[in-house]
């Protein structure tokens, strides 16, 4: 499984770029996504989920008649990447992640202070990026291990 960070801040372009790589990549084979959000809830406790989780329960899976998600406690991006490996993806994109050791495509420049790794390239924010030569950076990936 090819795991890559599309990574930079706000209003860089992060969710325009993951979704012009999951149209090309999944041609190639079949592609999952990570969303990070580190500044929202995902279940607010008005929900009935929400009220499960802050009721103490430890997961709550939601299902829908398409859909369905399950909510963990303490989650990082390993985790969401462990659910994944099973899923039967060979490609995932991990929207966010900028602190992480996962390779990056990384928009913008990184800014002073902030400490991120492993930047495989540096693109334009919002930009008309070459979503082919990026298919084929993410193609050269390593395979993604635990």
């Amino acid at each position: 499984m090819k795991v890559i960070c599309v990574a930079g801040y706000k209003n860089s372009g992060k969710t325009t770029l993951v979704t012009r790589l999951v149209g090309s990549l999944s041609k190639k084979g079949r592609v999952g996504t990570v969303k990070q959000m580190v500044h929202h809830r995902f279940n607010p406790a008005q929900t009935d989920t929400g009220r499960h989780f802050d009721a103490g329960a430890e997961v709550v899976a939601a299902i829908t008649a398409t859909e369905l998600v399950t909510i963990k406690r303490n989650p990082g991006i390993e985790d969401a990447l462990n659910e994944l490996t099973g899923s039967g993806v060979e490609f995932v994109l991990v929207e966010g992640g900028r602190s992480s050791d996962l390779p990056k495509l990384f928009l913008g420049m990184v800014a002073e202070g902030d400490e991120v790794t492993n930047i495989i390239v540096h693109l334009p924010v919002r930009s008309n990026w070459d979503i082919d030569h990026l298919v084929r950076l993410i193609l050269d990936q390593p395979d993604w291990s635990p």
